[in-house]
């Protein structure tokens, strides 16, 4: 099964996916009626050789978070397993 991620946050300089680009994608999942997907990897927030980076990826992490429990609150987090058996229903 593929399951195409259909938002990204990398707040990296070199890619700039922050959290406002994040929410725009995630808007765009929402009024096309399929789940938002963050592409996100964890090595952004791990931090241990960058702790600045760790520390300004946390906060668009939150910020994305934050305004999605806002903006639409009946929003689901759900792990990847949970969405791969809720396709094959």
């Amino acid at each position: 099964m593929w399951i195409p991620r259909t938002a990204r946050l990398d707040p990296h300089p070199d890619y700039n996916f922050n959290a406002d680009s994040c929410l725009g994608d995630i808007e765009k999942a929402f009024k096309a009626q399929i789940p938002a997907i963050i592409d996100f990897h964890r090595v952004n927030i791990s931090g241990r050789y960058n702790p600045k980076y760790r520390d300004k990826s946390l906060k668009e992490l939150d910020k994305v978070f934050q305004t999605v429990l806002e903006r639409w609150p009946e929003t689901q987090f759900i792990t990847t397993e949970k969405l791969i058996n809720l396709c094959q229903v």
